[in-house]
């Protein structure tokens, strides 16, 4: 359930890379590969430098994250690097104590009703904690990931607000 296409985050990674940013691709499991063309894109986890202390140093150098649902966006969290955090599925794991995350989530749609569920539906339904794709299945609830779009817009307001020093980042400093 946590798992996504990595195809939808190609339109944003090459925005960053064309305003000079440089750009990792981070996986321990790369299910597909990426046709990325710009020398400023880099699929790490497919180098020769690709192990534990090299996670850890990009996380800390990096200007900001973008991150699935996944273990790798701890590493944001540990270096407090601000974080866009993409195709989020768990809505009852939010990290609310967390002030420096811009946080898109995976739509519910529930097959049952053949319409997209709000987050009162899902939280009135008791669906907001799921954590396991079985549970999604018994339910009749079909995941739909965040679009290339919305994942560009959620990269560029991360981007403009660490440019305008958003007062919600410089509390962090």
């Amino acid at each position: 359930y946590r798992d996504s296409s990595p195809k939808n985050i190609v339109k944003a990674m090459n925005y960053l890379a064309k305003k000079g940013y440089k750009v990792f691709r981070c996986s321990k499991v790369m299910k597909e590969k990426l046709n990325l063309e710009n020398k400023n894109i880099y699929e790490y986890s497919e180098s020769e430098l690709f192990n534990d202390f090299m996670d850890y140093y990009l996380a800390y150098r990096c200007k900001f994250f973008v991150c699935g649902d996944s273990g790798f966006s701890n590493l944001a969290v540990l270096f407090k690097k601000p974080l866009v955090s993409i195709n989020y599925a768990s809505i009852g794991r939010v990290r609310t104590w967390l002030n420096y995350e811009i946080k898109i989530f995976k739509k519910y749609f529930n097959k049952k009703t053949n319409k997209l569920m709000s987050l009162s539906d899902l939280i009135n339904a008791n669906l907001d904690k799921i954590t396991r794709s079985e549970e999604l299945d018994q339910n009749k609830i079909h995941l739909v990931e965040n679009s290339e779009d919305e994942i560009l817009n959620a990269v560029i307001e991360m981007e403009n607000s660490l440019k305008d020093n958003w007062k919600i980042f410089s509390e962090n400093k």
